[in-house]
């Protein structure tokens, strides 16, 4: 089995790359150059581990979306009207948001959701695109079979399957990048 990010081979059952962390592949797939947009895959060699009192950033140009993530805990990322959250999902406001984002409301117990401003229609960002969950020590990204897919690092994100999120990736959903920082990491 051959790691998708840095190309390292493995024994067959691995689950995660020991040079650089990713998760493996469940199945090889093989995708046409076509399809990535000459979009080549960047090497990153950030940290994996994320502590308990870590902000989770994510950067879209110069705009930013901050939040604590507690362990266990999930964040949807996707397009909606957030200002109507509360009446038409149920959402509520998130109390972890350190911004006191309006645009971060609670879905569930263990679920929070980033309604992205209807603008990133044209960006080609579904109603809920990816979902970052940390772990416990560690975040991952799954896309969650959005219409105009997701990228990690210029690599497609296969729909539903688990990828380790790192300090410094770089995360695309649809045309919306988007820079991952952990605040609190020196």
């Amino acid at each position: 089995m051959i790691c998708e990010m840095c190309h390292q081979e493995h024994a067959g059952g691995a689950q995660i790359c020991t040079v650089c962390g990713s998760t493996l592949p469940v199945a090889t797939v093989s995708i046409e150059h076509e399809v990535l947009n000459d979009r080549l895959p960047e090497v990153r060699w950030g940290t994996i581990s994320f502590d308990s009192d870590f902000e989770l950033i994510l950067l879209a140009g110069n705009r930013s979306i901050r939040i604590q993530l507690p362990q266990d805990h999930s964040l949807i990322v996707g397009r909606g009207n957030h200002s109507h959250a509360k009446e038409t999902t149920g959402l509520t406001r998130n109390p972890f948001s350190s911004s006191g984002s309006d645009l971060i409301q609670q879905a569930d117990e263990q679920t929070f959701f980033v309604g992205l401003p209807q603008t990133t229609t044209q960006a080609g960002v579904s109603r809920q695109h990816i979902l970052i969950r940390n772990e416990g020590y560690f975040l991952t990204v799954v896309d969650l079979n959005s219409t105009n897919g997701s990228w990690l690092n210029g690599v497609q994100l296969l729909p539903n399957q688990k990828r380790l999120l790192r300090n410094g990736d770089l995360l695309q959903v649809g045309n919306l990048r988007l820079k991952v920082i952990f605040n609190g990491y020196n």
